[in-house]
């Protein structure tokens, strides 16, 4: 499935770096180490609004193609 979402504008430049790997890499692992031991560190504010962002854009996401 090929989906088209729109990223706004504050989120571009870091599309374009890395395609928010690193960010949700942290998130990742912040998941995984809050399973084993219920504390979280390293992600933080902007992991949490690029995660928003992520769920809204994918809301209104478009299939493009199947």
């Amino acid at each position: 499935m090929r989906l088209i979402i729109e990223i706004p504008k504050e989120f571009e430049e870091h599309f374009n770096m890395d395609k928010f790997k690193d960010s949700l890499e942290r998130i990742r692992a912040d998941i995984k180490f809050n399973l084993e031991n219920e504390v979280t560190q390293l992600s933080g504010r902007y992991e949490m609004e690029l995660a928003e962002m992520l769920r809204d854009a994918m809301t209104k996401a478009e299939v493009v193609e199947e």
